[in-house]
């Protein structure tokens, strides 16, 4: 049975992580000059060109040149691209979590249906649970950060 706590603990947290990431992405893309991330200071040149929506996307590119298209360093417009700004980084923590989840999921019910060898009846709504108490809590976790705490309120 500890088992199924570590793997329900496992959940929780990335839920917890994929909403938190994915709050951070949607402000960045469409609620910028509304939320928190403007309260930093404009002289943090980093925080500048890592979350400003006008200025992201060019960090891909070498000289930030969106004409030439040269990119800044090996797999700075493919794989590597989640280091080029704020909006990447959090795509690829919410697949990152995202991945995680499935992949314990599998495990977990890997585990009971053939190592310890419980029957398909009581998998099935293990399963359903599982999906529907991750959802649940990555949307409220996603709600609490993007209406509560990012967004600066008028």
């Amino acid at each position: 049975m500890p088992e199924i706590i570590i793997f329900a603990l496992l959940c929780i947290f990335c839920s917890l992580i994929e909403g938190f990431a994915k709050a951070v992405r949607d402000t960045l893309d469409f609620h910028y000059y509304n939320s928190i991330f403007t309260k930093i200071k404009k002289d943090t040149k980093w925080w500048y060109f890592f979350n400003t929506p006008e200025v992201m996307s060019k960090n891909k590119y070498k000289d930030r040149d969106d004409v030439k298209r040269i990119p800044a360093f090996p797999g700075s417009t493919t794989i590597l691209v989640f280091l080029t700004d704020g909006w990447h980084l959090s795509e690829f923590i919410i697949m990152l979590f995202n991945y995680v989840f499935a992949v314990s999921f599998v495990f977990v019910l890997y585990f009971y249906l053939f190592i310890k060898e419980l029957n398909l009846y009581y998998s099935i709504p293990f399963m359903f649970l599982s999906i529907i108490t991750s959802w649940a809590i990555r949307n409220s976790s996603f709600s609490l950060f993007f209406d509560k705490i990012l967004i600066k309120k008028l």
